[in-house]
């Protein structure tokens, strides 16, 4: 049992007795936190007091820890009996089999087949008007119309804001030096269908210097329309697509969609075939 004090509404110190009381000084707003101890409601308080109360706080506190610690032990105690019961008086629990786990077989996924597999079929011829372009500061400026002076030529639509094109656009180049490097007449050509200038030169421009930082541009409209329309395309297609074009202009393959790594060995095996 504890004698404590407080300041009462009066301005008064009065007396409690008993441990319920407790809680309530304790729970002062002053004490807790949750008013600041600056203001003048709380100043009112003498210091003594305050540490009076504290005091008072501080032996409820490890009173009622160790009344948990010794509900604590009755239950551990009644707990190993209870344990000690089960083990000595109670009869085997059965035996239970699991049930054999079903194993699904894993589907394969099935490659594509790049082109058909051949670049042998003629299409469309490509427009061979001038094209707008745009470059990163210090590039050399591309020509007016795409060069079709190779044997096979990837064009490849793509846009600034398309995440799937920008993710390829590595894995192009790298095909491009490798198939170059393998005697292979190729070439390989971007055409944006941004229609944000602004955001099509900053992407240019943030490139570094191995990357694409040089793009012909179909402007939006009507230009963009025929263009497209002439090989067969919409200009509100879904980014990214290609075009495998001949040295003639021709249209050998369409590609709809991001390329995979795996479509290398086959694209590699078609213009080998093809030379």
């Amino acid at each position: 049992m504890f004698r404590i004090s407080r300041l009462g509404a009066s301005g008064h110190l009065d007396s409690y007795d008993g441990m319920p009381k407790i809680a309530s000084i304790a729970e002062s707003p002053c004490i807790t936190g949750t008013m600041n101890p600056a203001d003048p409601s709380c100043s009112r308080t003498p210091t003594k007091h305050h540490a009076m109360i504290q005091k008072a706080t501080i032996l409820v506190s490890l009173a009622l820890h160790l009344s948990a610690c010794d509900q604590a032990k009755q239950e551990h105690v009644t707990a190993t009996r209870e344990r000690s019961q089960a083990v000595f008086g109670a009869a085997p629990a059965p035996t239970v089999t699991s049930a054999p786990q079903a194993v699904v077989a894993a589907t394969a996924k099935t490659p594509r087949k790049l082109c058909g597999g051949t670049l042998s079929s003629k299409g469309a011829e490509i427009s061979t008007e001038v094209l707008s372009r745009r470059m990163a500061d210090g590039e050399r400026e591309l020509p007016e119309r795409i060069d079709l002076k190779s044997q096979f030529t990837w064009i490849n639509f793509w846009a600034a804001w398309c995440g799937p094109c920008k993710e390829e656009i590595p894995l192009l180049v790298e095909w491009e030096k490798k198939l170059k490097a393998d005697g292979v007449d190729f070439k390989l050509v971007f055409v944006s269908l941004d229609d944000d200038e602004r955001q099509l030169t900053s992407f240019l421009s943030q490139q570094p210097t191995s990357g694409l930082r040089r793009s012909y541009w179909l402007t939006e409209g009507v230009n963009r329309v025929d263009w497209l329309g002439k090989v067969g395309m919409k200009a509100a297609m879904e980014l990214p697509a290609h075009l495998i074009v001949d040295s003639s202009g021709s249209v050998r393959c369409k590609v709809q969609g991001a390329i995979d790594a795996s479509d290398y060995s086959q694209l590699r095996e078609m213009l080998h075939g093809s030379r």
